[in-house]
């Protein structure tokens, strides 16, 4: 037997049971399953809808409202397991061109362009974010500084290989600069984010489309030079990228 949950006019999701013989269920069953699918039906939209409060619904990653809730859950689950925890910060390049010369929905079509190809470079276990604006976080449980180091340098080198078609059909490229910061056990989860942070605004200044890694530890035997200066740049070529125009 098989009953549709029914929410707003739009079928949600099926309740279904099944039996060992054929012929076993009877109309008592039948009633008995849509009462239950009834009772399901709350439960369900409650938790789309709390979803949907946490979603941007331009990119459909976590909003903003997400990121410390998840950061704080995230470090929580690190500190039961004893595991590591790392962060991306990233920020598109020069992105206010893009909608100054095509328009904001080019500018919407390149977000929502990047969301995807974040997705697609990421597991299953971690978190993208959309903080605002052109900025995105993801929180990567479980992931060692190399780990990190690694995948953003994957997202960034995809970025900048790709084309991204407008709804004008013109295509443009960007870039992107990437911050990157491990948690170190004890900090906040406003302090991770600040270190984050502070790596990628290191990234644009060292000439954007790289990543830089925020070398916590080495701040602490630092403290007294500037955030930019406690980053550590890992773009495999050396090169210095020159900045959009």
């Amino acid at each position: 037997v098989a009953v549709p949950l029914w929410s707003a006019g739009e079928v949600v999701g099926v309740l279904a049971a099944t039996a060992g013989k054929p012929d076993r269920f009877t109309s008592y069953h039948e009633d008995l399953a849509s009462l239950l699918a009834n009772c399901a039906v709350p439960p369900i939209e409650k938790a789309r809808l709390a979803r949907l409060a946490v979603t941007d619904a331009q990119t459909m990653v976590f909003n903003h409202a997400y990121l410390i809730v998840g950061l704080r859950a995230e470090m929580a689950a690190a500190r039961r397991r004893a595991a590591t925890l790392s962060v991306l910060l990233m920020d598109l390049d020069a992105f206010g061109r893009v909608n100054d010369r095509h328009g904001h929905a080019a500018g919407d079509r390149v977000l929502r362009a990047f969301a995807d190809l974040i997705r697609q470079n990421t597991r299953d276990e971690d978190v993208v974010v959309r903080r605002g604006g052109d900025e995105f976080v993801v929180i990567m449980p479980g992931a060692s500084k190399r780990t990190a180091q690694l995948a953003a340098e994957r997202m960034r080198a995809a970025l900048a290989a790709t084309s991204i078609e407008l709804p004008s059909h013109a295509e443009v490229s960007v870039t992107v600069s990437i911050g990157a910061a491990c948690w170190d056990g004890s900090e906040s989860p406003e302090e991770l984010e600040r270190r984050a942070q502070d790596a990628m605004q290191a990234a644009k200044l060292h000439g954007r489309n790289r990543v830089s890694f925020d070398d916590n530890d080495h701040m602490r035997r630092t403290s007294t030079s500037t955030p930019q200066d406690n980053v550590i740049d890992i773009r495999d070529d050396g090169a210095d990228a020159k900045p959009n125009n």
